[in-house]
């Protein structure tokens, strides 16, 4: 999946990524600026990462290890005036070479969550990478 739309530079600030194993408590929750994320099209500002308005991934990572089984992956930022502009998110492993899930942005929940989708694990993974924001 990938969309052709325009795309103003402050469009997307991801503020949050949050990975949960449905059958149990552990949970990672990853703000911009977390050390384990990287950018290929952004500016870090604190916590939050602003797009430069060029294709590419905006945020990557963390490339956790996670056990096979159903998960969930929340996708929090702020939408500038260019709205979504076809924004998207995947969730790869195996050094991306296997990817999980793929979502088109839609308009956010009332707590400002873009994604909020399970993610089933057949295999355990050394490196779960979440990535988002590409044309």
């Amino acid at each position: 999946m990938h969309l052709q739309a325009p795309f103003a530079g402050s469009s997307y600030l991801p503020a949050e990524i949050s990975l949960c194993p449905l059958q149990s408590y552990k949970k990672y929750l990853l703000s911009g600026n977390d050390s384990r994320l990287a950018m290929e099209v952004g500016v870090l500002s604190g916590d939050k990462m602003t797009s430069t308005g060029q294709a590419g991934w905006l945020i990557f990572g963390p490339y956790l290890p996670l056990m096979a089984g159903q998960h969930q992956v929340l996708f929090r930022c702020t939408v500038g005036e260019s709205g979504l502009a076809g924004a998207y998110m995947d969730v790869a492993a195996d050094k991306a070479n296997r990817v999980l899930v793929e979502y088109a942005f839609e308009e956010p929940d009332d707590a400002g969550c873009f994604i909020v989708r399970p993610i089933l694990l057949n295999t355990s993974c050394a490196d779960l990478e979440v990535r988002g924001v590409r044309y």
